[in-house]
């Protein structure tokens, strides 16, 4: 399959590439780059055709583009998720590690914590890494290949 990550945290892109090795893998770094890539909005044509990919997997909070320091974290994982629904991607799965207690979307997932992930129409939502990840180390990552794998069985 040809899947497109969209993750900012070089520990969970590493995790992407040893756990979706078998697939052919993109992965972009920030939300500035998927929108850059993929942006149609004011005429121009698009550098990759959004529609290729088999799946998009994202992470929600994403370096902000109205952030010049690439500090401030920002919800745009979600509009990945909406770009690639518009543009027919088969299977868009959204994936966090925000925790519910620190941030504002972890709290207002948490309608699906300890559940499987949400799905409708293709689509799939794990609220928490806790739920949707693996202890790699000391550290929990998130766990791709069953977010892939719960979007392809749904």
């Amino acid at each position: 399959m040809k899947v497109l990550i969209v993750e900012d945290d070089p520990i969970n892109q590493e995790a992407a590439k040893e756990q979706l090795a078998d697939h052919d893998l993109i992965i972009m770094k920030s939300f500035v780059e998927f929108f850059k890539t993929f942006n149609d909005c004011l005429g121009g044509k698009p550098k990759l055709d959004l529609s290729s990919f088999d799946a998009v997997l994202t992470d929600i909070n994403l370096p902000s583009p109205h952030d010049r320091k690439g500090v401030e974290q920002a919800a745009t994982g979600f509009v990945v998720a909406l770009k690639a629904i518009q543009a027919r991607v088969k299977y868009v799965g959204i994936i966090t590690d925000a925790s519910h207690h620190d941030d504002a979307y972890g709290k207002a997932l948490d309608l699906w914590i300890h559940k499987p992930p949400f799905k409708s129409g293709g689509i799939a939502i794990w609220p928490e890494c806790y739920h949707a990840g693996y202890y790699k180390g000391d550290r929990v990552v998130k766990d791709w290949a069953r977010l892939l794998s719960g979007l392809i069985s749904a």
